[in-house]
């Protein structure tokens, strides 16, 4: 993945030639032909909903044939883009074409229904049917309030006509309600009805986008349907989640925007961040450990001691080791036997604490905290989970260390990356923002407790 130190991700459609790593100011419709056939693994995409509302640059209030055309020629390109065996997660929600002639609305139209068909018509495979459903919306007198959108999981069927899609579970399982035995050591599958409070509009690390999802929705579908080195599409990015989300999980991302206004403002959210969780850890450790949330200026070497306070470590505390060894014994277990269920449930009870207690703060509680303040689903996961990945970063972040020749050489080639949060001046760096970004509301952090008291032989 491309370094990209203080340079912008915003490429002119002039200049587009369909390599990744690209936010492309222009109409998609111009943009898509452009990208090399059967090259996207993954697109997760929001069109305008047509209700009306204030885009920069895009009229958001077009008759039915028109906003169907736009919607067929779309699916058309983006059929022909995606890999056979891809995946498109097509989310939208409800419009309203017009009224009688008294000018009175003549009820909703749902826009998956009125996509699903053309989509169909284009090749793709209906897989499964989201429900994202949230808290805060627009009230209504006449009608409920919406509190959800639709997400259309399709597939672009490979050569044989297999409809199978890259579907990662282990990377999205989320904390189980109940301390069962039965159930797997990492959690349950989420289901297809997701529960994600919308962004609401002027809070923290908001631009002028009126329409930002939370970021854990892409997160799910990235981390699901995609690997590391895959390239994510989104023709309509907006805000810039998805190439946010993307970027940050070492995926390559291809963005489309029509308002230069919000696809400048993706390209500065782009650059607070790394393409890998080792650099990402680094970013969150600095800002909550080093400059304590607050903006100012530290010198380079203060910054790469408290890196080296967390990640250089001869080894790993034992504990982690232990954890690691005794979930390689839980998940190769060929049978689920009474002493398996009472490892998971000793397990589930000790991290689930660790990581609710605020007042914990070794290097593997820090690794969690950082970690979280980039990627917001994982405060869905349960402590296991959490606790192993937070050793896993710590070993890449040292790594990563070593390999750009020690500490304070890393911390200078970070604040490089991330240089819209970090600014390096002579030996002292500047942050500049110490706000995770845009959509991070996510999850709230769990602090659950065991349901009932268990005892363990």
């Amino acid at each position: 993945m491309p370094n990209h130190p203080n340079t912008s991700f915003l490429t002119p459609l002039s200049r587009f030639d369909g390599a990744p790593d690209a936010i492309v100011r222009a109409d998609c419709q111009q943009m898509l032909p452009l990208v090399p056939t059967g090259s996207v693994a993954l697109t997760h995409t929001s069109p305008p909903y047509n209700i009306g509302r204030r885009y920069h640059g895009f009229r958001d209030s077009q008759e039915i044939e028109h906003y169907s055309n736009l919607i067929e020629n779309v699916a058309r390109e983006l059929f022909r883009v995606t890999r056979p065996g891809g995946s498109l997660f097509w989310q939208v929600g409800y419009t309203d074409f017009g009224g009688n002639a008294n000018g009175e609305s003549s009820g909703i139209k749902v826009l998956d229904a009125l996509s699903l068909p053309i989509f169909e018509t284009m090749g793709f495979h209906l897989w499964d049917r989201i429900i994202w459903n949230y808290f805060g919306s627009m009230a209504f007198k006449s009608k409920f309030t919406n509190r959800h959108e639709t997400i259309l999981w399709l597939l672009k069927p490979n050569e044989t006509g297999s409809t199978r899609p890259v579907f990662h579970l282990d990377e999205i399982r989320e904390r189980s309600k109940e301390y069962d035995g039965r159930n797997h050591l990492f959690g349950r599958n989420p289901g297809n009805v997701w529960q994600a409070e919308r962004v609401a509009f002027g809070s923290v690390g908001q631009t002028s986008h009126i329409a930002v999802f939370p970021e854990e929705v892409s997160e799910k579908i990235v981390r699901a349907c995609s690997q590391p080195g895959d390239v994510i599409l989104d023709p309509f990015s907006g805000s810039g989640t998805l190439p946010k989300v993307a970027y940050t999980l070492d995926r390559r991302f291809l963005a489309c925007e029509i308002s230069e206004k919000y696809a400048r403002q993706s390209d500065s959210r782009l650059r607070m961040w790394g393409s890998s969780h080792a650099e990402n850890l680094a970013i969150g450790l600095l800002v909550q450990y080093a400059f304590h949330g607050r903006k100012g200026s530290k010198p380079i070497r203060y910054l790469a001691d408290v890196l080296q306070g967390y990640a250089a470590k001869d080894d790993l505390p034992r504990d982690h080791a232990a954890l690691e060894e005794a979930a390689r014994v839980i998940l190769g277990a060929e049978r689920v036997t009474k002493v398996i269920k009472l490892q998971k449930q000793k397990l589930w009870v000790k991290y689930d604490r660790i990581i609710a207690d605020r007042k914990v703060i070794d290097e593997l509680s820090a690794a969690d905290r950082g970690l979280a303040f980039c990627y917001g689903h994982r405060k869905r996961w349960n402590g296991v989970r959490r606790y192993l990945t937070a050793g896993r970063a710590l070993i890449d972040l040292r790594t990563a260390i070593d390999d750009a020749g020690g500490t304070s050489r890393f911390v200078r080639s970070i604040c490089r990356k991330a240089n819209a949060r970090f600014l390096i001046d002579g030996q002292q760096v500047r942050c500049l923002r110490t706000d995770p970004g845009l959509g991070c509301n996510g999850a709230p952090e769990v602090t659950r407790q065991p349901n009932q008291q268990m005892t363990f032989s």
